[in-house]
């Protein structure tokens, strides 16, 4: 590892970490005035407080450390350039790009971590909060039972009725399935059950009443006192996604409730795929929001703090806004999902990147590679035979190569 790289990452680390430790402390404030009166009329231990602000790190932490690092990559930049280090750094023989580097690989650090936190954690935090307001309030057992539930088995396109579900215990009450021609739905046969017992695997249903119906009409109904139903493999909490808040699903049950296909409501199925969407393109936000920074605190010359510091809140605000209305639209079903995830991140990013292109000529550099006429010339013009091997790898000056590589200039 280069000198500089650690010297620039340990720059960028310090106050990353104090600017994200003041964040969380800012998010905590903030949302304990919304919660105090809650927690204190509910007569709620600081225990409790306690677990339920620990609960809330992953959603924390989704959202300060893209701000966190915004910020601390603006802090270092601006710091570098206050003693003219930036420029050092590149009458040095560093480009750009090397030493933007570690910003970029805490970018991407980070970016792994969210990853981590959307496929999961976000989602079970969410959960763990409701559970704990509903705790306070004495609420806890209605939060456990699913009534009035209908399902759609989009593999065997068979129809679920439940009367209560009991999501933990896995206990079910006044079941009914009905078993339904895959080409043309229509019901072949009803089973009704008085309750039904999910043992890990299948279902096992008690006090069976079957009916089996006919071009002709149904038959009499066929009475069991028990049926171990082996082939209905749906566990309870797979039941209960079409009735869960989206943003309370992690990553692999959106998949798998989108790919089972409960419900042909396409309004209620874009919510399900803007979140699933969402959970995978937010991670990408701290690369966006970073590439801003390099473009901003880049500036060679002391440069006015507060001037970078303003335009980067605006940065941030314009895409916290653009975000927001995107996703709305996508949960709305006037955009599609995938448009609704990825399109502030696409305009961002293209603006960001157009900023630095501009800012080193990395654009035009580009522009005169598209022009070659083929890879044998050299982008000043000149052919391999006039030394264009030599240009890329010494300079393009006399025998000692008296200009910079390219790469180095980039």
């Amino acid at each position: 590892m280069k000198i500089f790289f650690r010297y620039i990452l340990l720059e960028l680390i310090q106050p990353f970490v104090f600017i994200l430790i003041a964040c969380i402390a800012l998010w905590v404030v903030a949302d304990l005035f919304g919660t105090l009166d809650d927690f204190l009329e509910k007569g709620a231990s600081w225990t409790i407080v306690l677990q339920f602000y620990l609960a809330q790190f992953p959603s924390i932490m989704v959202t300060m450390l893209p701000v966190a690092l915004l910020f601390a990559t603006l802090y270092t930049l601006l710091r570098l350039n206050s003693k003219s280090e930036f420029i050092a750094f590149m009458a040095g023989g560093i480009s750009p790009l090397g030493l933007f580097t570690p910003f970029m690989v805490l970018a991407i650090a980070c970016t792994a971590f969210l990853f981590y936190l959307m496929s999961g954690p976000v989602a079970l935090a969410k959960q763990r909060r409701a559970m704990i307001m509903e705790e306070l309030g004495g609420n806890a057992t209605k939060k456990e039972e699913i009534r009035n539930l209908v399902w759609r088995d989009n593999k065997s396109n068979d129809l679920w009725y439940i009367g209560v579900l009991e999501k933990d215990s896995g206990k079910a009450t006044d079941v009914r399935i009905c078993y339904r021609d895959p080409v043309t739905n229509a019901a072949k046969e009803t089973l009704y059950a008085e309750s039904g017992q999910w043992n890990g695997t299948y279902w096992k249903l008690t006090n069976i009443r079957r009916v089996i119906h006919g071009p002709q009409g149904d038959k009499a109904p066929i009475l069991a006192p028990g049926l171990e139903g082996k082939e209905l493999k749906t566990s309870p909490l797979a039941l209960s996604y079409v009735r869960a808040e989206p943003s309370q699903l992690t990553v692999s049950q959106l998949h798998e409730f989108l790919d089972n296909k409960v419900t042909e409501n396409v309004d209620i199925l874009a919510k399900y795929r803007t979140e699933l969407n969402y959970n995978e393109a937010y991670p990408f936000s701290t690369v966006v929001l970073v590439l801003f920074a390099l473009a901003l605190g880049s500036e060679f010359g002391r440069r006015n703090v507060a001037a970078g510091v303003f335009n980067s809140i605006f940065v941030l605000i314009g895409f916290l806004f653009i975000h927001e209305l995107c996703l709305s639209m996508g949960r709305g079903n006037r955009i599609p999902a995938f448009v609704a995830a990825w399109l502030p991140h696409v305009i961002f990013g293209s603006i960001a990147m157009w900023m630095l292109s501009n800012k080193f000529g990395w654009f035009w550099v580009f522009l005169k590679w598209l022009q070659r006429k083929g890879p044998e010339e050299r982008l000043d013009g000149a052919t391999v035979a006039q030394g264009g091997k030599d240009y890329l790898a010494r300079g393009s000056t006399g025998k000692g190569g008296g200009q910079k590589k390219w790469s180095d200039r980039m």
